[in-house]
């Protein structure tokens, strides 16, 4: 996968953050490194607080946000839907979803049958 230079700024961001942070000295705790907990601190920091630490349970950032390899196949393992995509104010997510040209189907749960993968 190729990244973007928002993703290394992003990266190099939270692991400046992460590794700069004195945790005895911190004010302002953020549990979890998931995409609230980045957006956050990035919040944060864009305000001029600098006094936080982020804490992440696992050993690594993102949140649902990840992938596993299984049987030489590269699968999403979590953040696979895209919600408020109908509703008063769109999803931000979903203009990402279609500039980058993702696959995408609704869930339709009121049939469950029409949930096998239908494209849009």
């Amino acid at each position: 996968m190729a990244y973007s230079s928002d993703n290394l700024c992003l990266v190099f961001f939270i692991c400046t953050v992460l590794f700069s942070s004195s945790v005895d000295a911190t004010t302002t705790i953020i549990v979890g490194a998931g995409m609230s907990g980045i957006m956050a601190a990035k919040t944060l920091s864009d305000n001029g607080v600098k006094d936080f630490v982020i804490l992440e349970a696992t050993n690594r950032i993102g949140g649902r946000m990840h992938k596993e390899t299984v049987g030489g196949y590269t699968i999403e393992i979590g953040a696979n839907w895209v919600e408020g995509v109908g509703g008063k104010v769109m999803n931000p997510i979903w203009p990402l979803a279609k500039k980058y040209k993702l696959r995408t189907f609704y869930s339709d749960w009121s049939n469950l049958s029409y949930n096998i993968y239908h494209q849009e």
